[in-house]
C-alpha cells in the first residue's frame, strides 16, 4: 500500500522538477551573439540605450522587486558597480514588475541602497533577450558581443559572473 501512496508523490516532484527546467525561448539571445538595443526609460525618466554603453563591459540584468533571488542579488550587484565602474564595467538592472510604477521601484531602490541603473522593460526587450525566468543576467563584452548568460543568483553563479567580469575588463 506505501508504494501506491509513494507512486503518485514521486511522479509529482518529478514533474515539478521537470517544469522547473530553465529553458531558453525559441530565438533567445545567446552567446557570442550581438545583443538588440534597446531604448528605455530610467528611474528618474531619462531614455538609456544599450549601445550607449559601447566599448564597455556591461552587466544586464533582468530582475523584479517581487524576485526574492533578484533581491539577494542586489549587494552583489552594488558590489560590482562599487568595485569596477571606473575600470569600464557598465551595471544595467532592467525591471520587469509591469505596471507596479515608478514610485514602487523608486521607493524599492532607496530601501535597498541600490546604487546602479534600473531601467523599466517594454513589453519586447524581454522577448528579443529570451527572458523567460529570472534573474537572468547577460555579461556584453567591449566588443558589444554577448560574453556570458547566467540565470540565478546562487554563490556559485556569482562566483561565475564576478571571474567572467574581471576576465573581460
Amino acid at each position: 500500500m506505501k508504494y501506491f501512496i509513494a507512486s503518485p508523490a514521486l511522479f509529482l516532484l518529478l514533474l515539478f522538477f521537470t517544469l522547473s527546467c530553465r529553458f531558453d525561448q525559441p530565438g533567445a539571445l545567446k552567446v557570442a551573439e550581438v545583443p538588440p538595443d534597446f531604448q528605455l526609460p530610467d528611474i528618474d525618466g531619462s531614455i538609456i540605450s544599450l549601445k550607449e554603453s559601447k566599448g564597455k563591459v556591461v552587466l544586464l540584468e533582468f530582475w523584479a522587486t517581487w524576485c526574492s533571488p533578484c533581491v539577494d542579488a542586489i549587494p552583489f550587484l552594488n558590489s560590482l558597480y562599487d568595485n569596477y565602474r571606473d575600470k569600464g564595467l557598465t551595471v544595467l538592472a532592467i525591471n520587469l514588475d509591469g505596471d507596479n510604477g515608478v514610485g514602487r521601484v523608486k521607493d524599492f531602490a532607496k530601501e535597498y541602497d541600490i546604487k546602479y541603473p534600473i531601467l523599466f522593460s517594454d513589453d519586447l526587450t524581454g522577448k528579443l533577450y529570451g527572458v523567460s525566468n529570472i534573474p537572468v543576467t547577460f555579461i556584453i563584452d567591449r566588443e558589444h558581443k554577448v560574453a556570458g548568460k547566467y540565470y540565478g543568483a546562487s554563490p556559485r553563479i556569482k562566483s561565475v559572473i564576478s571571474e567572467k567580469i574581471k576576465e573581460l575588463l
